[in-house]
């Protein structure tokens, strides 16, 4: 990463160089690989050795705000945008999310 070469062999490659984009995931803690991958990577940012530039944002209904307060203050921590988008986990929702995306990168 620090020559700028980074083959892009597999979707964890995606979390250092592209913007990404969460919808669907609880992501409660006991997923391990996926938290130390956010924390290794908030660590890698912070001492700007790599140039990490790209973002990653977390989206999630407002019913979810309450029971997920822990892991919203985690990626917050971990320099991870959160969203809330509407207030019900349905199929709205959804395309909520998809049209805030659209936007984003056209």
């Amino acid at each position: 990463m620090k020559k700028g070469k980074v083959e892009n062999n597999s979707w964890l490659d995606l979390f250092f160089q592209r913007d990404v984009h969460i919808i669907g995931l609880t992501l409660k803690f006991v997923e391990l690989d996926l938290w130390w991958l956010i924390t290794y990577r908030a660590r890698r940012v912070l001492d700007r050795k790599f140039g990490i530039e790209n973002r990653i944002t977390y989206y999630y209904p407002g019913i979810y705000e309450d029971s997920m307060r822990s892991e919203l203050e985690m990626f917050k921590a971990n320099e991870i945008s959160v969203k809330v988008v509407g207030k019900d986990h349905n199929e709205f929702y959804y395309s909520q999310v998809l049209d805030q995306i659209q936007r984003q990168i056209r």
